[in-house]
């Protein structure tokens, strides 16, 4: 493979964001040449994702888990939708639009992403810590030893306590969180 030195490349290039680096490296931008790679991993993310649920269907009577189904489909749909138009105008964008604007959207989604990882990993754990009370008291207790019943009372005290991750000490991270911030 043939090393690039910086000073070969165009200004605009030498401190390429690193966004910019990753479209490259997937094909969506640089060299036409590696448009393959974005062909490959588009079809696979289809075969992948989109496809089962279109064909095989979301799997469930419950008209919940439907519902849950056709929205994340419609979510895949507009994020491949989106990928799709952005590979057949490529020129376009490479020619007219500021990646600067493109960079601080990523930038902002992925924060968003991030903070959503957060909220749902609190809300996990505060459910999974309710559970393990429960499981603790409906356990026969009472054909136990007194020294284990008493470390049963003592392990049901301690998740009788609320327990989750804290948002700077001043709030609880969970999903009910993160969906009432208002943008």
């Amino acid at each position: 493979m043939e090393t690039v030195r910086w000073g070969t490349l165009p200004e605009e290039l030498r401190a390429m964001p690193f966004t910019l680096r990753i479209m490259e490296f997937v094909g969506l931008w640089g060299s036409w040449a590696n448009f393959y790679r974005f062909a490959l991993l588009y079809s696979l993310g289809i075969m992948d994702i989109v496809f089962p649920k279109i064909f095989l269907g979301i799997g469930s009577d419950d008209v919940t888990a439907i519902c849950k189904g056709v929205a994340e489909l419609m979510f895949e749909l507009s994020i491949y939708c989106t990928l799709a138009i952005l590979a057949a105008k490529r020129k376009t964008f490479e020619q007219k639009i500021d990646l600067n604007l493109i960079n601080v959207m990523i930038i902002f989604f992925l924060s968003l992403v991030h903070v959503f990882c957060y909220s749902y990993l609190g809300s996990e754990l505060a459910e999974e810590a309710a559970a393990v009370g429960t499981a603790i008291y409906d356990l026969p207790w009472y054909e136990h030893s007194a020294e284990l019943q008493r470390y049963y009372r003592l392990m049901i005290q301690r998740t009788q306590r609320p327990t989750g991750i804290t948002g700077v000490k001043f709030f609880v991270v969970e999903r009910t969180t993160f969906f009432s911030v208002r943008f």
